[in-house]
């Protein structure tokens, strides 16, 4: 993996692709400015599905340093893309069924993270009321 990139919408545009030809998801980037001269990207996913955001991965960074944070940000997606294929993530991955009340339906969807806490802060990342979750189970990880 040795792409080269411009600018900062060709590195969006590339972890789109990636997104969406994975999990026909589409990717939106907030990039949010705090305190300590430090910048976090949230990489968060929209399933047209069942019309939910997930929150997938966050970095953090210095401002003045936005190009270098989305290529890392790149990086990540690559990596664990790859790393899932062969069935070698250093992540945990537990599928949530969870209740869609846009759709009144049972949804199953997959998140990786470090621990089941992570899971949880990227499944209920900014939504506007709590989601109802039904069972989360951990999936067997092959390289344990």
């Amino acid at each position: 993996m040795n792409k080269q990139f411009g600018n900062i919408y060709e590195v969006e545009y590339s972890i789109q692709e990636l997104i969406k030809n994975d999990s026909n998801c589409s990717a939106h980037f907030e990039y949010e400015e705090l305190s300590f001269k430090r910048l976090k990207l949230n990489l968060v996913t929209y399933n047209p599905k069942h019309k939910t955001h997930f929150l997938l991965f966050s970095l953090m960074g210095e401002p003045d340093k936005k190009l270098e944070l989305i290529k890392e940000m790149y990086i990540h997606v690559y990596t664990l893309k790859v790393a899932l294929a062969k069935g070698d993530s250093p992540y945990v991955c537990y599928t949530i069924e969870w209740y869609c009340d846009k759709t009144n339906k049972r949804v199953k969807s997959s998140f990786y993270g470090e621990n089941i806490e992570q899971v949880l802060l990227k499944f209920n990342y900014n939504h506007d009321k709590p989601l109802t979750i039904y069972s989360m189970q951990l999936n067997p990880q092959p390289n344990i």
